[in-house]
């Protein structure tokens, strides 16, 4: 079947995939606009003509297509045509009204296996409607659209402002596009703030990479400052990569002698630092030396003391000495969980404001990748579940004790350095698509060993977003989550950003590693 994908940015790396394996799994034919635009095409006219030939229309649902006038003008038409109409549901959002009689496919928590069969049953029910004549084209065929544009946004309405941020962003302003991005995430809504967060960031990293490059020509087209056009290009090659590179520079000034980089020693804690006066940590040693149960990948750091400040004035805290995760938590560590009736036990979610959760299944469930998917009440249950199997104090990390397990006092803007390096951790610009297994980054470990925590999957804290000294778990109010995720750019995995998200969030974005509050001996 000839079918046209009709989807928004934000959800590009899953209907990517969706749309390489229907073409190659279920050999049907896709048009979507990766493959089809390419330079010196009209674009909207080659994005009309490939609805004109479609033999059902599929598109994916998130706030962010119903609030793209490009989307719904794709949708509007293949309507007026008369198509098949298959909506995906990816994230929470209504059907328009037009469609209210159609039945979608809610894929937002199924692997993208399952994601698949669904849409091959799908397809194949519509397939078998054509051929009964379900779908006669139009007597008269419906006048094209021309190429929408934008009316002046709402200043009230976050969907209007993010629509005309994207539209500026397409034209190339990127002062309106700052300034509305941050509108929107000054609006506060749910829907859009962590993808407008995560625009705004890539746009000016953007910006500072096309002022890098542009300073890289000046000097490179003069012979007598082609050395310093060398040495600023090993800089701006181990800053922003080679993805931005319009006159083939890294051919072109590839005999620079590469500089060695700066050795970054990594202080490792000995045990003797951890003489406590807490009465509880002899007894928590004691119970240590004769506990039983282990999970694969289960390994704790000592941490000493120490002193941290977090970002936008959110303060400056003392850390008492505990004990860390070397690795996030793993689907196979979840799993046991799981298994052992986690979800039935009324005990692990007491007192929790979201209640008892139902288990979703993860977006990528290889034993040893981090789990994802899960929200903060299931992180929290979880880590109750782990404390009373081995007798130990095990909670979620604080955000100061994140803070100082990712950096120590070194002043680095990552767990590994000051300089972002893609090959030491699972970020955008890594080119990964997804999560990595947890223990694949070691030589991005942070000054005390612990492993990713800049990149694969942002980290649940205890902590309140708006109130970094509260921690209190009885609430529902939003919490810190810390270290970026296989989707974002470097600038969110640095380690003393701050981002917040709602306890009942469940993204593939995002996972957690627990604490033990006491080191260990």
């Amino acid at each position: 079947m000839k079918l046209f994908i009709s989807y928004s940015r934000d959800d590009k790396n899953i209907v990517y995939e969706l749309a390489n394996d229907l073409r190659d799994e279920s050999n049907h034919s896709v048009w979507i606009d990766k493959a089809q635009l390419i330079g010196g095409v009209d674009w909207w006219k080659t994005i009309l003509d490939g609805i004109d030939e479609c033999e059902c229309f599929v598109f994916t649902m998130s706030p962010r297509y119903m609030a793209s006038i490009y989307c719904m003008a794709e949708l509007e038409y293949a309507q007026a045509l008369q198509k098949p109409i298959l909506p995906l549901k990816l994230k929470e959002s209504d059907l328009p009204q037009s469609l209210q009689a159609i039945q979608f496919e809610n894929i937002s928590e199924l692997t993208l296996d399952k994601a698949m069969r669904r849409c091959d049953r799908a397809l194949y029910n519509i397939q078998r409607q054509i051929d009964h004549n379900a779908y006669p084209a139009p007597i008269t065929l419906p006048r094209r659209p021309s190429v929408p544009k934008l009316k002046a946004a709402d200043p009230q309405n976050p969907y209007e402002l993010f629509a005309e941020a994207n539209q500026a962003v397409a034209n190339g302003d990127s002062p309106k596009a700052e300034s509305l991005l941050q509108k929107v995430i000054d609006s506060g809504s749910p829907d859009l703030i962590a993808i407008a967060v995560e625009m705004l960031a890539e746009l000016r990293l953007d910006q500072k990479r096309v002022a890098a490059y542009t300073q890289i020509i000046k000097l490179a087209e003069n012979p007598a400052t082609l050395a310093g056009a060398k040495r600023l290009w090993r800089v701006y090659v181990k800053e922003y990569g080679t993805s931005y590179d319009p006159r083939d520079y890294a051919t072109k000034l590839a005999d620079a002698p590469q500089v060695a980089e700066p050795r970054q020693t990594q202080t490792r804690p000995k045990d003797s630092i951890y003489e406590s006066p807490d009465p509880l940590y002899n007894t928590i040693a004691r119970k240590a030396s004769t506990r039983k149960f282990t999970l694969p990948l289960l390994e704790w750091i000592n941490i000493p003391k120490g002193r941290v400040t977090l970002e936008n004035k959110a303060g400056t805290y003392d850390v008492a000495p505990f004990a860390i995760a070397k690795y996030l938590v793993t689907n196979q560590q979840y799993e046991a969980f799981i298994g052992d009736g986690g979800y039935q036990e009324d005990r692990w979610w007491k007192d929790l404001a979201g209640g008892k959760q139902t288990p979703k299944n993860p977006e990528w469930n290889t034993s040893n990748h981090p789990r994802e998917t899960v929200n903060w009440y299931e992180a929290i249950a979880f880590s109750r579940w782990l404390a009373a199997k081995t007798e130990l104090p095990i909670t979620l990390p604080t955000e100061m004790q994140w803070q100082w397990a990712a950096i120590k006092d070194t002043g680095w803007d990552y767990p590994y350095g000051k300089t972002f390096d893609k090959t030491k951790c699972n970020t955008k610009e890594s080119g990964k698509g997804q999560t990595t297994p947890v223990d694949r980054y070691p030589q991005g470990a942070s000054p005390f060993g612990v492993l990713d925590m800049s990149g694969n999957v942002w980290e649940w804290t205890l902590t309140e977003y708006e109130s970094p000294k509260s921690n209190n778990i009885t609430n529902n109010l939003a919490r810190v989550v810390r270290g970026g995720s296989w989707l974002g750019v470097q600038v969110l995995a640095r380690t003393a950003f701050r981002h917040g998200s709602t306890p009942d969030d469940r993204l593939g974005l995002i996972g957690f590693r627990v604490v033990c509050s006491v080191p260990l001996p």
